[in-house]
């Protein structure tokens, strides 16, 4: 019998559950294998984010560590490795993360003072590692030491213009502008330091050398240079001689720009107004004991004035001609007064260490006012024995008068020492303008933001420094100063002196009470944390 299979449909469902299974087997297969894939990618992904905040977390780590072993002096391996195992990570995905970081450096900073260390680490996570760098620089300012001292480099510096006629300068000079020599008779014993222009208008000689970053011009004269000009500009002519007829050494022009003098110079930040030391903030009522105002008599009997309190307020004193006060004082005590007036009189101390007067309103001294003048050394002296140099150091260094500023924008107080006055104390005017003429000699430093500050007449000066970064400084007559000026700027006339040798002279000028005393400080300035 024959079986017809034409319309039999037996086994058709079978068959489609075969071929719908093995459809969803491979749609299964295909979807694991994503999936697999996708997870393997997901966990890369994740590691290779990690193996970067593990080399960042090294960075930071080997900062802080390798910094205090530098700031200690402890510094004895530039290598060191922190995992799972040494308790700084956890495990992650079965595997240890580790950071190895390695210390590169010290090289040499931007300027002498700076060098530079830089941190590498590789972070490593199951076999994927990034690295990255993080930089600091320790930063190493000197400070001023045992003997409190601010020294400076040159016996004149301007921040402006300086215009010296006829003064002899036994020191260095530097201008952040222009220098002009004129009047055919000034005398520069030491090098020259120009930003801008360096001009001689006459006749006049610089034993040194001169560097300039602007024009070298020679006007009229014969004016001579008796060692080597850098000049990164011209040299300009205008007399008969040709410039070798006015250079004793070599002539470098246009300079390479990188010679000592203009490294040197390249270094040097000119004062800024507000780079006066802080002024001191008066006593207030309640903490100062009052005492009643003091004139001496006529009857030539001394007054004595014995402090007995930190700080002591005496409305005004006045010591009249011819008569003396005395103060008997304790180091540090502080005399505060609204007006100080000596016409003539006379005003020593006994005690040991430094008194501080502060000066609310005015001092005006006139005639022979004398104050704090060591008796063993001759008021009219012309000369002083090194006894006698000693004794003013010793008598200027106990006595700091401060004198508080008006107040007022744009106006400033002024003090005037002349007819024989005799000084020995530092002084630190708030905002005053200071003349020293007729004979008057001060002894000691003198600090002032004031616009304006005159020595002539014959007056004589023997200073640290007179600092006056905001004023334009008139050396007149025959005005002479033993110590460096720094001022904005600076002008001369007259058969004056400025005397200042940085190498030897630095230390036998008086203490400065001013700038305070500080020790050397060591900066770290981290920087940022950068992929390699």
């Amino acid at each position: 019998m024959k079986v017809s299979l034409k319309d039999d449909n037996r086994g058709v469902a079978f068959v489609t559950v075969i071929m719908v299974m093995l459809v969803l087997s491979l749609l299964s297969a295909s979807v694991m294998t994503v999936s697999t894939s996708n997870l393997k990618s997901g966990l890369n992904g994740i590691e290779f984010q990690s193996a970067y905040y593990i080399a960042e977390a090294g960075a930071n780590y080997g900062f802080e560590y390798f910094k205090n072993k530098v700031l200690n002096n402890d510094l004895t391996e530039d290598y060191l490795e922190i995992s799972a195992s040494s308790g700084h990570f956890s495990n992650q995905y079965g595997d240890s993360p580790v950071a190895s970081i390695k210390l590169i450096g010290p090289v040499a900073g931007d300027n002498p003072q700076e060098v530079v260390y830089v941190i590498e680490s590789r972070g490593t996570v199951d076999d994927i590692s990034r690295t990255v760098t993080k930089s600091f620089v320790l930063k190493r300012t000197s400070g001023t030491g045992g003997g409190s001292r601010w020294k400076s480099e040159y016996a004149i510096f301007t921040k402006g213009d300086m215009d010296i006629g006829s003064v002899e300068v036994n020191g260095p000079i530097f201008s952040n502008d222009n220098i002009t020599l004129s009047n055919g008779a000034t005398k520069i014993n030491g090098n020259v330091y120009a930003r801008g222009n360096l001009s001689f208008t006459n006749s006049d000689k610089v034993y040194g050398d001169v560097y300039v970053k602007g024009f070298l011009e020679f006007r009229e004269g014969s004016p001579y240079i008796s060692k080597n000009a850098f000049v990164l500009e011209e040299i300009n002519t205008y007399t008969s001689n040709t410039p070798e007829g006015h250079i004793g050494g070599n002539i470098y022009a246009p300079a390479s720009g990188t010679e000592e003098g203009f490294v040197k110079m390249n270094k040097v930040e000119p004062p800024s107004e507000d780079s006066l030391p802080e002024f001191p903030a008066f006593p207030t009522e309640n903490s100062y004991n009052t005492e009643e105002s003091i004139t001496t008599e006529w009857d030539n009997s001394p007054y004595t004035l014995e402090l007995n309190k930190p700080v002591t307020y005496i409305p005004e004193i006045n010591v009249i001609s011819n008569r003396e006060l005395t103060i008997k004082y304790r180091d540090k005590d502080i005399l505060m007064v609204d007006k100080l007036n000596i016409p003539q009189g006379r005003i020593f101390l006994e005690g040991t260490g430094t008194l501080n007067l502060y000066i609310r309103d005015s001092m005006e001294l006139s005639g022979g006012s004398v104050v704090n003048y060591p008796t063993s050394v001759d008021l009219w002296a012309s000369n002083y024995t090194a006894d006698d140099i000693q004794q003013l150091k010793k008598a200027s260094e106990s006595l700091v008068i401060y004198l508080k500023g008006d107040g007022f924008e744009g106006t400033n107080k002024n003090i005037t020492f002349h007819g024989n006055n005799r000084v020995c104390a530092s002084i630190y005017a708030e905002d005053a303008n200071i003349t020293i003429t007729a004979g008057a000699k001060i002894h000691g430093n003198i600090f002032t933001g004031g616009r304006e500050f005159i020595i002539d007449g014959g007056s004589q000066a023997t200073t640290q420094i007179i600092y006056a970064p905001n004023a334009h400084v008139i050396m007149g007559g025959s005005g002479n100063l033993k110590g460096p000026i720094v001022a904005n700027t600076f002008e001369s006339e007259g058969q004056g002196n400025v005397s200042y040798n940085p190498e030897s002279d630095s230390d036998e000028m008086i203490q400065d009470p001013f700038f305070p005393e500080t020790g050397d400080t060591i900066e770290i300035i981290p920087g940022p944390v950068t992929e390699k």
